[in-house]
């Protein structure tokens, strides 16, 4: 199994988020084991709201309401205004849809992925890089298990007559109408973004971590071209990096958007 995905706590949780670019590198060289999953379910979290929604804190409060529920294991993948977190490792069956979980169908075992897009869409659909991320995870998903979106893809709707998941402003006819898309046309290389340094004084790293000597100092109102925004390692609170054009790494926060 892959050796990257290392949890913590109850039910295990993976907690690493990855940019879009990173998961389609993540889902194309992804080992499901012996049996891969031939589903994929759409959520939507309701709660926490797209405002409410602040990163690992949710993550660990979500893992936290698992745990008071006695699951032992959760949904795969939420897709976050801030990038696509793993919880449950997708070798693993998760708990998040009832009988959309797991079963046998002519004796033979399958079992789904469960995909949460942070965000209450019963009276809107997702946008943004919600709507970016969801079909970067299902058309991803799909290339790598190739399974066509309408025979990989149900929603948590289907298995329970009790809730609106993924949200009432999602049909299936506009998801399977946004992936098809995707899949014919999958997202250009991201390019730079031009961010400025909003501190005094702020270190850039060779890696995204707080642990290793800075390769050098920005001062306020540098200007530095950024690749992407990735995760790095928790050091104290939810820690996400800028990595730039010139190479190296900066703590996120330390930046804000050039005028």
């Amino acid at each position: 199994m892959p050796t990257h995905d290392t949890t913590t706590g109850t039910p295990p949780m993976i907690g690493r988020c990855l940019s879009t670019h990173e998961w389609l590198d993540y889902v194309a060289a992804y080992d499901f084991g012996p049996v891969p999953p031939s589903r994929v379910v759409l959520h939507h979290t309701w709660v926490p709201t797209l405002e409410q929604w602040t990163g690992l804190r949710s993550m660990q409060g979500m893992q936290r309401f698992y745990a008071g529920k006695g699951w032992t294991a959760a949904p795969h993948i939420y897709v976050g205004p801030d990038g696509i977190w793993l919880f449950t490792p997708m070798h693993t069956v998760g708990i998040h849809a009832g009988s959309g979980n797991s079963g046998r169908t002519n004796g033979k075992f399958w079992y789904s992925i469960g995909v949460e897009m942070v965000g209450n869409y019963d009276k809107v659909r997702p946008t943004g890089a919600v709507l970016e991320g969801t079909r970067a995870v299902l058309g991803g998903l799909s290339k790598r298990l190739g399974i066509a979106p309408r025979q990989l893809i149900s929603f948590h709707r289907d298995y329970t007559d009790e809730k609106s998941c993924p949200g009432w402003a999602v049909t299936k006819d506009w998801v399977m109408a946004e992936i098809e898309g995707w899949l014919g046309a999958p997202p250009a290389a991201e390019q730079p973004r031009i961010y400025r340094v909003r501190v005094a004084v702020a270190n850039v790293r060779s890696a995204p971590t707080t642990q290793i000597p800075a390769l050098r100092q920005l001062r306020l109102n540098d200007q530095v071209e950024v690749i992407e925004i990735v995760s790095g390692e928790l050091v104290s609170g939810d820690r996400r990096w800028a990595k730039l054009v010139g190479g190296g790494y900066i703590h996120r926060p330390l930046l804000e958007p050039a005028s």
